[in-house]
């Protein structure tokens, strides 16, 4: 009975560490209420969602109509939703988490892109076919205009 329960935490310890796409799409996953949104959010709730995820945004995004300051890899990250001219995406600021170079993926109906930010990094997520650099770039300019 030791030895098997040695070897199944060996191979749970052993396991490889879930990706950052995929860890974004089973949180967004867990607010499917957020997509709902179609009126701008207030100024105060988006100033207290960046306030409490220690972030700072300047102008520059779409109309957010979705904000909230979720837990996510051992901090809080504003989630939000914002309209563009092709529908809602989800932004993510990820002021923790860092990539190289922008990243496409597909995952469980999503089309998402992680682009590096002067910190950290930007998830863009849309349950539909669209361009989403855009998005991203305006969530990326926002940050550093607030910088």
């Amino acid at each position: 009975m030791a030895a098997a329960l040695v070897v199944a935490l060996t191979l749970w310890l052993s396991r490889p560490p879930e990706s950052l796409a995929a860890e974004i799409v089973t949180h967004v996953n867990g607010e499917p209420d957020s997509w709902q949104q179609t009126q701008p959010v207030s100024a105060d709730r988006l100033d207290a969602v960046l306030r409490k995820s220690g972030v700072k945004l300047g102008q520059g995004m779409q109309p957010v109509v979705y904000a909230s300051s979720c837990w996510f890899r051992g901090h809080f990250v504003p989630h939000f939703v914002v309209m563009t001219k092709d529908g809602p995406v989800t932004v993510m600021i990820l002021v923790n988490e860092t990539v190289q170079a922008p990243q496409q993926f597909n995952e469980e109906g999503y089309s998402g892109l992680l682009v590096p930010a002067r910190t950290g990094s930007v998830a863009v997520l849309s349950r539909a076919p669209m361009p989403l650099e855009q998005p991203a770039g305006d969530a990326v300019k926002a940050l550093q205009s607030a910088n």
